[in-house]
């Protein structure tokens, strides 16, 4: 019954252990090379990740400084036209002296 079997495979299908070993360790180097490219990008997402964070971190600061500015340009645009006005009307008020003798 066994060479019965093995006479229904053609010889193009026909398997030896040592083929299967060889696939096999065709297949861990491959699984190996994909495992060192995982671990790559990791890497690469890793670093990308740090450069972002210091980017934001870069961003967040201007984006106080503008808005500092922007207060500090918002201060000046009330207190210099106030201000003006102010030395203005002490500069045009009339003077009084005072008279000697309630006069």
């Amino acid at each position: 019954m066994r060479a019965s079997a093995a006479s229904a495979v053609p010889p193009e299908h026909d398997v030896t252990h040592r083929d299967l070993w060889v696939k096999l360790a065709e297949l861990g180097g491959k699984l190996d090379t994909m495992a060192a490219m995982v671990a790559d990008r990791k890497e690469d997402i890793s670093r990308i990740t740090k450069d972002l964070d210091h980017l934001f971190t870069r961003q967040r600061l201007m984006e106080s400084k503008l808005a500092q500015i922007w207060m500090i340009g918002l201060v000046l645009t009330i207190v210099i036209p106030t201000a003006a006005t102010l030395w203005a009307a002490k500069l045009s008020a009339p003077a009084v002296e005072i008279q000697e003798n309630g006069r």
